[in-house]
């Protein structure tokens, strides 16, 4: 994993379709960056040969972008009427021409921070693969991309749908999760971060869903979220002694994959309610099931 891991970042790919306010029209054609990567500004292209025209964008009109598209806060006729000005600043520009030291490699697009809007990797093709580098391993020589990394030690780079069907496929093939919990597990993707959330019954199977990922080609990082029973039950615990029912309640908690059940006494209805809103929020439970008597004690359930 790289050094971006935490980071969430979003793919601008060259070629990519413009969306503008009142319709879809032009392509991607350029990037324009800063000496910090920032992205400045992108060159969008529309018609062919004779009938083709261009203009520059500023990259902050850009709502929104991904892999497959880039949408601009302005219509076609006014970006095409240079009526959106770019950004006048010194910028570099970098379009699938751009020249790469790589041997066979050409420019497919950066992967973008939304926020700050820096890159902090480039995509390139190559041989049919797309691989991301850091931008800490890329120089420029003229107009051309030097890659410090060796070709053989390149990241695979996959778009986050890709991505996500790798993982979904990597967890059915290894039969780790039961029937039910394949029904409670969730797989999230975004900038490359593969975050695996939702309920399982034992902390073995925890461990089981780290090994199956740990290997995930073109994943960024790795992220288990999953909440075993045992574990929720005890957070459960720990929260209702932090908001201090344990001094006048008895109140024990069983989870069945994020269910849980409340079993015990409490001594008034106001503390029932107040019980259940602590619990609801504890991360990892689904939903919550009360049995508690009101102003008795009862004996917690036998395991």
């Amino acid at each position: 994993m790289d050094g971006h891991a935490g980071r969430k970042v979003t793919a601008l790919r060259l070629g990519a379709p413009v969306q503008f306010r009142d319709r879809w029209q032009g392509k991607v054609a350029a990037i324009e960056v800063d000496e910090e990567w920032e992205v400045l500004n992108l060159v969008i292209k529309r018609g062919l040969l004779r009938w083709s025209a261009s203009v520059r964008l500023p990259f902050s009109a850009s709502p929104q972008w991904s892999d497959d598209r880039v949408a601009f806060d302005c219509t076609s006729r006014q970006a095409f009427a240079r009526e959106v000005p770019p950004i006048a600043a010194p910028a570099r520009p970098l379009s699938p021409e751009s020249p790469v030291s790589l041997p066979g490699a050409s420019l497919a697009g950066l992967l973008v921070e939304p926020g700050r809007r820096l890159a902090t990797d480039i995509i390139i093709r190559r041989g049919g693969v797309k691989n991301r580098v850091p931008v800490e391993d890329i120089s420029f020589e003229g107009k051309a991309l030097h890659v410090a990394t060796h070709g053989g030690n390149l990241q695979l780079y996959l778009a986050d749908d890709e991505l996500e069907t790798r993982a979904r496929e990597a967890l059915a093939a290894s039969r780790v999760l039961t029937a039910v919990e394949r029904r409670t597990v969730t797989v999230e993707i975004s900038g490359g971060v593969v975050t695996v959330g939702g309920n399982v019954f034992t902390k073995n199977t925890k461990k089981a869903l780290e090994r199956v990922t740990s290997g995930l080609a073109g994943a960024v990082a790795i992220r288990i979220e999953v909440v075993e029973d045992l574990e929720l039950e005890r957070a459960i615990g720990q929260a209702m002694e932090l908001a201090g029912f344990h001094a006048n309640a008895g109140v024990y908690a069983r989870s069945v994959l994020g269910e849980v059940t409340l079993f015990g006494y409490a001594p008034t209805a106001g503390v029932v309610e107040d019980i259940l809103r602590v619990v609801s929020r504890v991360p990892g439970v689904c939903s919550v099931r009360m049995l508690l008597q009101v102003g008795q004690r009862q004996t917690a359930p036998r395991s």
